[in-house]
């Protein structure tokens, strides 16, 4: 990462950033040595208005709903998960890949071993009333497989200008706060009357997925 985009420490801020029309958020991760198999890790973002809640369940983006369409512009979605198996942006144009070639039920396949998964934010697209955009990672079926986020050995958001791939900052999780659950939020885009910026803020969820949904208003 270039000497301007600073690594963040728990709680710090970075942004806003007036003039990226489009922001990149990758989520990344490794897997321990001591790791027998590969959890499958999953992404997800959270549009949330100023009181921490989903605007409405469309508004909770992850692996069964892939993108969030504009408020105000049919032709373009204001969230998207570019890449939710977790690898290298090889996928169609869309940036949907092949998704539904997962499996008889057409379930997206989950992320695994060392990985990355991107969402793709305009800001401009956005609902008005959306105050932050909460990143997570989980994992799936973790506890009927006897896994938990002891198997990753770091986890690492990145914010870059969409446009032009420009690195604006990252948060690199400090393990120890992390704990042994199977999910948790890593950072999230917050508005400015000057642009959007990023807060590196953490916080564990032990239950998972179903957790963070709940959590931030999803209905489930």
């Amino acid at each position: 990462m270039p000497a301007t985009a600073p690594w963040l420490a728990p709680g710090q801020r970075s942004g806003p950033y007036p003039g990226a029309e489009r922001l990149t958020i990758a989520l990344g991760w490794s897997l321990t040595p001591e790791a027998e198999r590969a959890p499958e890790v999953d992404g997800s973002a959270f549009a949330v208005d100023a009181d921490g809640r989903v605007l409405s369940d469309l508004h909770f983006v992850f692996y069964n709903n892939l993108s969030l369409p504009s408020d105000h512009d049919e032709q373009g979605d204001s969230i998207r998960l570019d890449n939710p198996t977790g690898g290298s942006d090889d996928e169609d144009e869309d940036g949907e890949g092949d998704g539904g070639s997962a499996g008889p039920d057409d379930t997206p396949i989950h992320g695994d071993g060392q990985g990355e998964q991107r969402f793709t934010v305009e800001p401009g697209r956005l609902d008005a009333d959306t105050d932050r955009i909460v990143f997570a990672l989980s994992l799936h079926d973790a506890e009927e497989r006897g896994q938990d986020l002891s198997a990753l050995s770091e986890m690492t958001v990145r914010v870059l200008d969409g446009e032009d791939g420009t690195e604006l900052c990252g948060f690199r999780l400090d393990r120890a706060a992390v704990g042994d659950g199977f999910g948790l939020t890593l950072g999230e885009l917050y508005r400015t009357p000057q642009g959007w910026g990023f807060h590196a803020d953490c916080a564990a969820y032990p239950a998972g997925l179903l957790e963070i949904a709940q959590a931030h208003g999803v209905d489930v």
